[in-house]
């Protein structure tokens, strides 16, 4: 019953350490999808910044060709106002990244700049030399804001991964848990139904498959059969309880091993067993009982080479004699029977 009750204490914290990795799992898959949405928003921050980087060189070479680019000029001027403020329409974001700002900025002085040399070599054509000069530098830091906006576009990609990847961590932690869980489950079954010295189902699962009416309406034949340990308290007395435990488990697997597969096979407690044969035929019940006899008044041994006598009596009721009843109502029938065994086994005894 400890044990029981340090398994269920184990259930009830593992329930909480599943909650808190749910919870967990909740908040990072919203840091995930925040950060899914900021590096799409971010990728198109570096692709308007390669615009802006492109076209201002093929503008540049166009006007010193002599092609007025207004159209072109007043496209830059959204986009790089777009950049600096996040404009809605060019579905762009506001990257709040101090490197990538300082550099926007800078790009955005040395635009103003560009421009003015731009309309100063349209009606002056000398001065198109200063606006080639010009046109170099501000390539150069277009082309340094580009970088400073991947860069931070691989930090949220770290990010995402890193958030991936705590993601994985509590759902594989969760996985787990769910699995000792399931196993500590299995256990806490075995400590409730099964017989610890024997391995048969205890007295709790008996009484369980004892209150299955209509079990007999299911089979063409259900066979119930009762069983009584004898001498086990002189044995426990006499040689100990290791004795009488042996004696228990010898007797568990004596009717393991007579009864068909299909047989449930129980310990109610103490020295009492039961045995419900399904689709019991009249052949399957003679084999049973056979065994049984002649298992009867066995010897077994223990580890000090004590000789034990497997004895014990036994009674038998078949659903086909009685086709209204239930199990527990054969079993019932069986133990009567069973008693009768006993007190014929007593007076054998007393009369030899």
């Amino acid at each position: 019953m400890k044990e029981l009750h340090r398994n269920q204490n184990k259930y009830s914290y593992t329930i909480l350490i599943m909650i808190l990795f749910t919870l967990l799992s909740i908040v990072f898959m919203g840091l995930m999808i925040h950060n899914v949405n900021a590096i799409q928003g971010t990728a198109r921050v570096v692709n308007y910044a390669g615009i802006v980087r492109g076209a201002t060189q093929q503008l540049i070479k166009n006007e010193l060709r002599g092609n007025a680019q207004d159209a072109e000029i007043d496209k830059l001027d959204q986009i790089i106002n777009g950049l600096q403020t996040g404009d809605r329409s060019l579905n762009l974001i506001k990257l709040q990244d101090e490197v990538y700002q300082d550099a926007l900025n800078k790009l955005e002085l040395e635009w103003i700049t560009l421009k003015s040399s731009i309309y100063a070599a349209r009606s002056n054509p000398a001065s198109t030399g200063r606006l080639y000069q010009l046109s170099e530098a501000y390539f150069v830091t277009a082309d340094h804001t580009v970088s400073a906006a991947e860069q931070y576009s691989d930090g949220v990609a770290e990010r995402l991964n890193l958030i991936e990847l705590m993601i994985v961590g509590c759902t594989s932690t969760n996985l787990i848990i769910l699995v000792f869980q399931m196993i500590s489950r299995f256990r806490l079954k075995q400590i409730a139904y099964v017989d610890p010295n024997t391995g048969l189902p205890n007295k709790r699962y008996c009484e369980e498959q004892l209150h299955h009416e209509g079990l007999c309406m299911r089979h063409h034949t259900v066979c119930c059969f009762m069983f009584d340990l004898n001498n086990l308290k002189e044995v426990n007395d006499s040689l100990g309880h290791t004795a009488g435990d042996l004696l228990i488990t010898k007797f568990a697997d004596l009717l393991r091993h007579s009864a068909p597969v299909d047989t449930f096979i129980g310990r109610l407690g103490g020295d009492e067993f039961i045995a419900i044969m399904p689709n019991a035929t009249t052949e399957r019940i003679s084999v049973f009982t056979e065994k049984l006899q002649a298992a009867n008044h066995t010897e077994c041994g223990d580890s000090s080479n004590q000789r034990l006598q497997v004895s014990f009596a036994f009674g038998h009721a078949c659903s086909d004699a009685y086709p209204d009843c239930s199990i527990h109502a054969l079993l019932d029938i069986a133990d009567r029977r069973m008693c009768q065994d006993k007190e014929s086994m007593k007076d054998s005894e007393c009369a030899s």
